[in-house]
Order: C-alpha cells, then sequence, then structure tokens
C-alpha cells in the first residue's frame, strides 16, 4: 500500500509542475496579448481554451480510491507513462524561465505605458476647463471693437436724428401757429375799423322820427354788441394763442452733458480725420524758427504769437498734431464768440444787440441773463440776415485754417477739402449755438505751451502713462470743456469736466 501511495504521490508531483508551467504559460500568453496590438480575437480564444485544458488538476474520484489497491501497479506504470509525455511536451526549466521574465518585463512596460497615459489624461483634464479648452478669438476681436463702435455711432445718430426731426415740429408748429396769429390779428383790425366807421356813420347821420330813430338805435345796438362780443372772443383766441406759441417755443429741458461729450467727440474726430487725409503725406524738415517766420500774416497778432510759441518746440513726429493745433486755435473763435457765433461787429444791428448783451450781463443775475440770451439766439438764429452773416463767418473761418496751414506745408486742400471743412466748422457753430441755450455757464480752454500736465482736464495723446507727471504742454489738438452750475443756472460752486483737452506732453528738460 505504502509503495503504491509513494509512486501516485511521485506520479502526481509531474502533474503539478506541469500545471505551474502551464499557468505561467498563460500569464505570459494574457500579457502578450495585452500588450501586443496585432492579437486576434480567435488566437485569444485558443490560448484560454489551452490554458483551461492544462490547469485542470487530476484528482482521483471516490470509486477510484477504492479500486486502488488492486491497480496500483497499472496506476503507477500508467502515471509514469503520462508523467513521462507530459514532461516530454513541457518546456524545459530554462525556457520557463525565459517566458516568465518576458511575461514580467511585458507586465512592466505595459504598466508604464499605462501610468504614461493615465498621467497625461490628468494633467490633459486638470488644463481643461469643465466646458472644454477656452477659445480666443483674437482674430475676431477688432472686428467687435468696429462693430461696438459702428454701433455707438449708429445710435448717436440716431438720437441725433430723432432731436432735429422734433426740432423740425416745433418749428413747424410755430410758424402754423404764428401765421393764425396773424390771421386773428388782421381780422381783430379789421372788426375794430368797422365798429369805428359804424359809430362814426351813426353820429353824423341827421335826427329822424323818434320811432325810426329808436329802431335804427336798437338795432345799431343789436349789431354793435354783436361785434364787441365777437372782438372780445378774438382777443381771447389771440391770447390763447401767444401763450401756446410761448410755452411750444420754451426750451423746457436741457442737453445732458454725455449728449455734449458724444458730440464734442465726434466734431474732434472729424477734424482729426481731415488733418490725417489732406497733411499726411506733407515734409516739414524746416526748422522751427523758420516755422515761426511762415506764419507771420496768417491772422492777428495774439493768435500768431501763441502759435509761434507752439512751434518753437516742434517736433517732426509729431506734425499732424501740431497742424490740428493750428486748426483748433481758430476753431476757439467759433466756441468763445461773444453773445454767439457769427454776429458781425461790422452791422449796426449786430453792433447794438453785442452792446445789449453787455448791458444785459451787468443788470440781471446769470439765471435771468442766460434765459434772455437762449431767446435771443432762438429769435435771432432764424432770422434770414443772421444765416447770412452765419455763412460767411464759416467761410471766412475755413479760408484762414486752409490759408495758415497752407504756410506752414504748401499743401493745398483744394476746394474739396475747404468744402469738407466748411462742414465742420458747421457742425461746431451749431453746437456752440446750443450751448448758447443752456442756462448752466460753459467753459472752453486751451491750455498754452509750457503748461504742466494736468490728469483732470488733461488727456494726452501719445498716452506715456506715469511718465507724465513730469511733463509740459506742446501743443493742444482740442478744447476742454467744463460746466459751472446745474441744469437750471444755479449752484454755481458745481463744476464737471465734460470733456477734457487732447494735448501732446514732452519731458521737461533738467
Amino acid at each position: 500500500m505504502s509503495e503504491a501511495s509513494g509512486k501516485v504521490s511521485a506520479a502526481d508531483r509531474p502533474n503539478e509542475e506541469v500545471g505551474q508551467a502551464s499557468q505561467a504559460a498563460a500569464v505570459s500568453t494574457l500579457a502578450t496579448y495585452t500588450a501586443s496590438d496585432d492579437m486576434t480575437g480567435a488566437e485569444t480564444a485558443n490560448t484560454d481554451e489551452t490554458c483551461t485544458m492544462t490547469t485542470e488538476p487530476s484528482q482521483p474520484s471516490a470509486d477510484q480510491e477504492e479500486n486502488l489497491p488492486d491497480n496500483v501497479e497499472m496506476s503507477a506504470s500508467h502515471g509514469e507513462e503520462n508523467s513521462q509525455m507530459q514532461l516530454d511536451d513541457s518546456p524545459s526549466p530554462s525556457a520557463r524561465e525565459q517566458d516568465f521574465t518576458e511575461s514580467r518585463s511585458g507586465r512592466a512596460n505595459f504598466r508604464s505605458t499605462s501610468s504614461k497615459i493615465a498621467n497625461l489624461r490628468a494633467a490633459f483634464e486638470n488644463d481643461t476647463p469643465a466646458n472644454g479648452p477656452p477659445r480666443r478669438n483674437f482674430a475676431r476681436s477688432a472686428d467687435r471693437r468696429r462693430e461696438r463702435s459702428a454701433q455707438c455711432s449708429k445710435q448717436c445718430q440716431d438720437e441725433i436724428g430723432k432731436l432735429r426731426d422734433e426740432r423740425d415740429r416745433e418749428e413747424e408748429m410755430k410758424i402754423a401757429l404764428e401765421e393764425k396769429c396773424t390771421k386773428l390779428e388782421e381780422e381783430l383790425e379789421a372788426l375794430e375799423q368797422q365798429t369805428h366807421e359804424q359809430k362814426g356813420t351813426r353820429d353824423s347821420s341827421p335826427g329822424q322820427g323818434t320811432n325810426g330813430t329808436n329802431e335804427h338805435n336798437h338795432e345799431e345796438a343789436r349789431a354793435s354788441s354783436a361785434q364787441s362780443d365777437e372782438v372780445h372772443l378774438l382777443q381771447q383766441q389771440l391770447a390763447e394763442l401767444k401763450k401756446t406759441i410761448s410755452t411750444s417755443t420754451r426750451m423746457s429741458s436741457s442737453v445732458t452733458d454725455s449728449t455734449f461729450a458724444q458730440e464734442m467727440g465726434v466734431l474732434h474726430h472729424e477734424l482729426q480725420n481731415w488733418i490725417v487725409l489732406n497733411f499726411r503725406r506733407a515734409k516739414m524738415d524746416a526748422a522751427p524758427n523758420e516755422l515761426c517766420n511762415r506764419l507771420e500774416g496768417t491772422g492777428d497778432f495774439e493768435r500768431v504769437a501763441w502759435l509761434q510759441q507752439v512751434f518753437r518746440v516742434f517736433d517732426p513726429t509729431a506734425k499732424l498734431a501740431f497742424l490740428q493745433c493750428v486748426a483748433t486755435v481758430s476753431l476757439m473763435d467759433v466756441f468763445c464768440a461773444e453773445l454767439f457765433f457769427g454776429l458781425n461787429k461790422g452791422e449796426q444791428w449786430c453792433a447794438d444787440l453785442l452792446k445789449a448783451a453787455d448791458s444785459m450781463q451787468k443788470t440781471l443775475g446769470s439765471v435771468a441773463y442766460a434765459k434772455w440770451r437762449a431767446a435771443t439766439v432762438e429769435a435771432v438764429g432764424q432770422n434770414a440776415v443772421f444765416q447770412d452773416l452765419l455763412q460767411k463767418a464759416i467761410e471766412d473761418a475755413a479760408e484762414s485754417i486752409c490759408h495758415s496751414l497752407y504756410k506752414l506745408t504748401e499743401i493745398d486742400v483744394g476746394e474739396s477739402g475747404k468744402t469738407s471743412l466748411i462742414g465742420i466748422i458747421k457742425r461746431a457753430a451749431s453746437l456752440a449755438h446750443l450751448f448758447s441755450f443752456q442756462q448752466a455757464q460753459y467753459q472752453f480752454l486751451r491750455p498754452n505751451p509750457g503748461t504742466p500736465f494736468d490728469a483732470e482736464t488733461m488727456e494726452d495723446i501719445a498716452e506715456d502713462g506715469d511718465e507724465l507727471s513730469s511733463s509740459v504742454v506742446s501743443c493742444v489738438t482740442f478744447p476742454s470743456i467744463i460746466k459751472h452750475g446745474d441744469e437750471c443756472g444755479d449752484n454755481s460752486h458745481l463744476r464737471n469736466v465734460i470733456m477734457r483737452s487732447r494735448v501732446l506732453c514732452r519731458k521737461v528738460e533738467s
């Protein structure tokens, strides 16, 4: 019995070694399948089937254990033969070690590759937001800015159009009411004249019979009473019409500061574009003293002296800013004119009006004078004679600007350029008259050359940033606008900078 058991154990030992070798081969096959991309499904199925068939344990059943003593020799002999066959078919120990080493290296390579992929995926997920990678539309930023600028410009133009339409409607209403008022006045005068004639006829007629006289007097009294009632009714209608005209033409609301800032900003850009369009190719290689000499005779003494002070520090790299400064000096006459732009002191009625304005300003308070000025501008502005004077003043201003720029650059802008400049000055004149309608006081400032830079009222067109603290003004391309008081003309201590002046600065030489 012991001998049989020993033979059985010896027979089982090769089977266990064969099972271990089969398991190692299965692990190697699985690792090779995982690491390889070219392994097909059929090969995987065959490998699994082989592993299953090879690794099944050869345990004897209960019946076989009972019959074991009788068949020991046979079992032992068969076990040795089976063991010998399986040992012949199984790989050698060196081959198993090589397969095991390859299996371990394959698993290590697979783990390394999987670890790198996992690290890359984690890094990508950390850098990528939940809603996907950020989209940077740098190419579209310029288009968006242009669209926003065009949209703002369109809104401004629409608002200006609405205000102009409202003004036109008020003008039409005013004209219609004035015509009706004139017609009623004529009817009233005709009725009054007819009444006087009837009274004169009655007084001059000779005496008649008592009955006839009384009857005639009663008829005249009734007619006179009816005419008096009609005259009274017409007088009431006339008074109501005058009140309506006064109400409809009165400035009921003031223009906001933001509206003035937008309109003046548009004017500044139009003037700047005109300078760039006509003088960007100008060759100004002359010395500053030569440029100052060229300015002689381009205007009155005060203006020429101020411009010469500007061009003493002329910078050729900023020639367009200096040329725009020349145009701005003439444009200041539009906003700083006495009473309002367009009045010619050579005309007698203009001189009388300016004299009356001076007396009113000294006599009336600031609020009352602002109301008087607004009413005067409204009344005079509709006059055809004044419109001719205004057009002449606008053309003279354009001619003065073109002449000064020609002396500096020797460039003639031609009729088209002059026409464009006339349109710009006409826009400035309309804004100047609109400022005159307001009850608040507006101040237009033009910084002198050499003035220290003030960030509250100035804006440097060169945008030097922090370096402006030690800078002074070289030239000014557009004035600043400062409002004193509120919309009703009260609280004169209030001060608001509506628009900062555009200046070109330079460093102070130490």
